[in-house]
């Protein structure tokens, strides 16, 4: 017991080990957030007759394409002036008996903001879904008068796009890696809480415990120093850092990455006592700082460099960063 409360009480002395707990509790969170901000939101669409077969058409298409589906249209214009989506399409009422009529403009309702990031791409996938829906309208009038009943266009024209026969792609495959589909605030957790812990591993655990040890060395033999210094203290440094990774999870929402922090955060422990063994320390100082500012790098934060750089696949597996992404199922 007096071992761990001299530990303890050397721990509190440490103001670095502090400032990297608290960096460890509050910057994940902090980016987290930051990656929502950089994070284009989806468009949503808004359907509000269900009855209307052509209005569903139009709706399923977009649906398709990434549109969320919003209640109604007063929610769709609050979430998009609020930034939570990037703008809308509302399919009013009416659209089906609209198009028989051959009225096509105004059909949809367009709602964006100032601050919408892609307004035209949005545009261009309803005038797409639009047009899905539209073209046999458009040509039913000159082919009835050809002696094409409207029933028969529609049937043919439907049947052929639903089994993707209308319009059809040039397939080409490309080589590249399963990427599994994140969120972009979710890579910038990783990519802080990754590199925090891999930093306050050495510099907050390993080297000051290890200088420690050898300091004491020639007073109290190198392994009473080691159980008597190093041992407590790493435990109790350990569980420190532990405690802020495992709460920076729930702060930001990511529950599920808690157990990767944990297991990740154990085996640089072990890598940091395995570089703590070996002679010397500068060049062990030089080696981390290299592979801190690699790992921005060498982890897919913005993109994944694999795809451009090959030799990056084969590299970064051994850069202790990287651990994380791999435990979370990033990669």
């Amino acid at each position: 017991m007096k071992i761990l409360l001299f530990a303890l009480k050397k721990t509190g002395k440490t103001p670095v080990y502090w400032i990297f707990f608290a960096a460890v509790l509050l910057m994940p969170p902090l980016f987290f957030a930051a990656g929502k901000q950089t994070a284009v939101p989806p468009a949503g669409c808004v359907l509000e007759d269900k009855s209307d077969p052509e209005a569903v058409r139009i709706a399923s298409y977009l649906e398709g394409s990434g549109f969320l589906i919003c209640q109604d249209r007063e929610q769709l214009s609050q979430d998009v002036a609020a930034g939570v989506l990037d703008a809308g399409i509302v399919i009013p009422e009416g659209l089906q008996a609209q198009l028989e009529r051959g009225q096509f403009e105004n059909c949809l309702i367009f709602v964006s903001s100032p601050t919408s990031a892609f307004p035209d791409l949005w545009k261009e996938h309803a005038m797409s879904a639009l047009f899905a829906v539209c073209a046999p309208y458009i040509s039913a009038e000159i082919l009835e008068e050809a002696g094409v009943p409207r029933e028969t266009l529609f049937e043919a024209y439907r049947a052929y796009m639903d089994a993707g026969k209308l319009f059809t792609f040039r397939l080409t495959t490309a080589d590249g890696p399963f990427l599994v589909s994140r969120d972009r605030s979710e890579r910038f957790f990783l990519f802080a809480l990754a590199l925090l812990l891999f930093l306050s591993s050495w510099f907050c655990i390993a080297s000051p415990l290890a200088d420690a040890v050898r300091l004491m060395r020639p007073r109290i033999g190198r392994g009473k120093a080691f159980v008597s210094l190093y041992l407590p203290g790493l435990l109790l440094r350990f569980l420190g850092l532990l405690a802020a990774a495992e709460t920076a999870c729930l702060l930001a929402g990511e529950g599920k990455l808690m157990l990767p922090a944990a297991v990740y955060l154990l085996l640089l422990q072990l890598f940091s006592l395995f570089l703590a063994l070996l002679p010397g320390n500068n060049w062990k100082d030089t080696l981390l700082f290299f592979l801190a500012v690699f790992s921005l790098a060498l982890c897919p934060v913005y993109l994944d460099l694999s795809l451009l750089l090959p030799p990056v696949k084969t590299l970064r597996p051994f850069i202790p960063p990287f651990w994380l992404w791999i435990l979370a199922g990033m990669i």
